[in-house]
């Protein structure tokens, strides 16, 4: 239960009074103070406050116009308390912080712990006792908490900017967002970290189809993105003039024949085969048989740790240090998030069974917040070059998993599809349905290109992600993934589509 409160006390001040002193988000200070306030109310044996401050500013464009604007503060505190050798433990959540909706979520908690009895629950988050050490990572940018307030105003412009867009319509969105995530527990164990994030994703589309023939009909589009932990380095001219250049080269697209083909991938388009990879790497699900990584599917038959499963050029990383791809250094009751390396030259290496590891005596690790699939030096020019035969597809959409236990996929082709013949690409073709799984993808490698954070775009999290996430949904940001252009055999492109 959710106590709702008609009129909440305002707990900060507004966001450019917060600009001014320097963090748009909740401070450390104010964090565990807060906090403070919510542990002594409660007679729990043990407790811990979790609270979490998102500050965005979303804008979305449609057929040349802002279509849309989404600001403001998000707010979020769950309370956890654990009552007595034969009480339970209850979890409650609030988004307002006034000191009769504490003082009612602590009680409602309280009252809900009384009714288990002789509960076996296993160990809780809240129950660890020992202080982790982490490094500060440096996932904040000022500018980008600056641009909170002036990224509509400077980048907008530029993008819907008449002479670089010509006839185009320009859809899309820009995002800009800063955090803070804080855990306070009975045993004084305190955490605190606080980031921010950027990404501009366009798609440009003609206002007339500009084709001919058979074609006629058919509308074509293009699309860039860049995604960045600093706004200053987001280019939106940049980023239009590329989405423009990609539409015109896709004009005039003709039909191919679906079936297994070499493809090249660009990063934007290996981002949304990885879209659900990180999930794999739970060592729960993965145990009783419901990931790729696990023995055998449908069944508790343990996993396939050690085992060569990808090219041996495929390595997976994830560093809350990383510069591209860094993420919050800690997780649940503030346990240390280390560097992991998830894949080792193709081999399964780790798996994450958070702080439910410390009951096996197991190293604890979150699943990959962000994660690195390393590269090589071949760049997509020398891809095409050395294609007889191919596919180069710049992004994908509509993607969703068909099966987790082998991370089957399906998706279209989108913004960006060309046939490859003999080292050159030859001519736009019309979009293509794919059924593939990324562990197929990184089984069959070709050649790999250069890494970089890429752009994901903004989209709804599928109902899959929600059930198998960390448990709060959102469109955006999504989980920093630097990943390389690949060149891959055998894609299994099923059909064509309409989609453009």
């Amino acid at each position: 239960m959710t106590p709702i409160m008609l009129r909440p006390r305002r707990l900060l001040p507004p966001l450019a009074e917060r600009l001014a002193v320097g963090s748009p988000v909740i401070t450390h200070d104010d964090a565990l103070r807060l906090s403070e306030n919510v542990l002594k109310l409660t007679s729990a044996r043990t407790a811990a406050v979790r609270l979490m401050h998102t500050v965005q500013s979303l804008t979305e464009l449609a057929s040349g116009r802002v279509r849309r604007t989404n600001d403001g503060d998000k707010l979020w505190l769950s309370f956890i308390g654990s009552y007595g050798e034969e009480r339970g433990t209850a979890v409650m959540h609030t988004n307002q912080v006034d000191d009769a909706t504490l003082r009612t979520l602590v009680q409602s908690a309280e009252i809900l712990g009384e009714g288990f009895i002789g509960s076996d629950a296993p160990l809780t988050v809240h129950q660890w006792n020992e202080q982790d050490a982490y490094a500060p990572v440096t996932i904040w940018r000022d500018p980008t908490a600056q641009a909170l307030q002036t990224a509509r105003r400077t980048a907008i412009p530029l993008i819907l900017d008449p002479a670089r867009r010509g006839n185009h319509a320009i859809s899309g969105f820009l995002g800009v967002t800063a955090q803070a995530d804080v855990v306070l527990t009975k045993a004084g164990i305190s955490a605190y970290s606080r980031e921010t994030d950027s990404e501009l994703a366009l798609t440009a589309r003609s206002a007339d189809t500009g084709n001919t023939g058979a074609n006629r009909d058919v509308r074509v589009s293009g699309w860039s993105g860049a995604a960045t932990r600093d706004f200053a380095q987001l280019d939106p001219a940049r980023i239009v003039t590329e989405a423009v250049d990609l539409c015109e080269r896709g004009k005039n697209p003709s039909a191919v024949e679906p079936g297994r083909r070499t493809a090249i991938l660009a990063p934007t388009a290996v981002v949304h085969l990885m879209r659900f990879f990180a999930f794999h790497f739970s060592g729960f699900y993965s145990d009783i048989g419901e990931t790729g990584f696990s023995k055998v599917p449908g069944q508790k038959r343990g996993n396939k740790w050690k085992q060569q499963l990808f090219d041996r050029r495929v390595t997976v990383t994830s560093d809350p240090s990383d510069v591209e791809g860094g993420f919050c250094p800690w997780f649940g009751p503030g346990l240390a998030s280390h560097p992991t390396t998830w894949v080792d030259r193709g081999v399964l290496t780790s798996l994450s069974y958070g702080e439910q590891a410390l009951l096996h005596r197991k190293p604890y690790q979150e699943m990959p917040l962000g994660f690195r699939l390393h590269g090589g030096d071949t760049t997509v020019e020398q891809m095409v070059a050395s294609c007889d035969d191919g596919v180069y597809v710049h992004r994908f959409s509509s993607v969703d998993t068909l099966d987790w236990r082998s991370g089957m996929m399906t998706g279209v082709t989108s913004d960006g599809c060309f046939l490859v013949r003999h080292g050159k690409i030859e001519r736009p073709i019309t979009n293509l349905r794919f059924l593939m799984s990324p562990f197929h993808v990184l089984a069959n490698i070709i050649a790999i290109g250069p890494t970089h954070r890429a752009a994901y775009g903004y989209a709804p999290w599928t109902r899959q992600e929600e059930n198998r996430g960390a448990g709060v949904s959102h469109d955006w940001p999504r989980r920093p993934m630097v990943v390389p252009p690949l060149m891959v055999r055998d894609f299994n492109f099923n059909a064509t589509a309409d989609a453009v």
